[in-house]
């Protein structure tokens, strides 16, 4: 793990807009195409919102998402409605959305994502809990590169989930974190799912 500080979130969300910007281009230079693999949450949105404006061949990038609640996309609980209305408008409206699914795994892991991921106060990341049965494997970076469908009581609602080793497929991995918790956990992760991400090279942007 790689933390930078910032004095406001907006600061890390521009920061990040800039990493991410720069990651995609890299990818598009040896590549035709490139994919961005973004998580949900709040943490995301300003970031994203910045990003719909990024001067970039969105026309050759693919979006897809790190985990999913199982809603209709008309669910305001939904992510992939959340990057509809932040990311997938004005200039990167020309991008294509790829759910994260079973029948898109191979062309996930084989684009090496350039990936944002955020966060939970009780230390998850994507839609991995610690209250979950699958929890071993889906930390073990030896596991193939996947995704699950899981039910936890930590959620009230069932999700899809990529594993960390799809996430390690990432060409370049970028964690936005902000509060006083969330500085915490990335003190003292021991114990917590967030733990083994923080164990790789990850760049993570902290703001308060």
């Amino acid at each position: 793990m790689n933390l930078t500080e910032f004095t406001s979130r907006t600061a890390a969300s521009r920061a990040a807009v800039s990493y991410l910007t720069d990651a995609l281009v890299i990818q598009l230079q040896t590549h035709s195409h490139a994919m961005l693999m973004t998580c949900g949450g709040s943490s995301p949105i300003e970031c994203l919102t910045y990003l719909s404006s990024a001067d970039l061949p969105w026309d050759q990038i693919a979006v897809t998402l790190t985990d999913e609640r199982l809603v209709p996309v008309s669910d305001d609980q939904s992510n992939e409605k959340m990057v509809r209305n932040t990311l997938l408008k004005g200039k990167a409206a020309q991008a294509t959305f790829v759910p994260l699914s079973h029948k898109n795994l191979a062309n996930i892991e084989q684009s090496k994502p350039v990936s944002l991921v955020g966060m939970g106060e009780d230390g998850h990341f994507m839609s991995i809990f610690t209250d979950n049965p699958q929890l071993a494997t889906l930390l073990d970076p030896k596991e193939p590169a996947g995704c699950f469908d899981i039910s936890t009581s930590a959620s009230p609602l069932p999700r899809r989930t990529a594993n960390l080793s799809l996430l390690l497929c990432s060409s370049s991995l970028l964690m936005l974190a902000f509060g006083d918790q969330k500085r915490r956990l990335l003190e003292s992760p021991q114990g917590l799912p967030v733990a083994q991400l923080l164990a790789s090279d990850i760049e993570v942007y902290w703001a308060p």
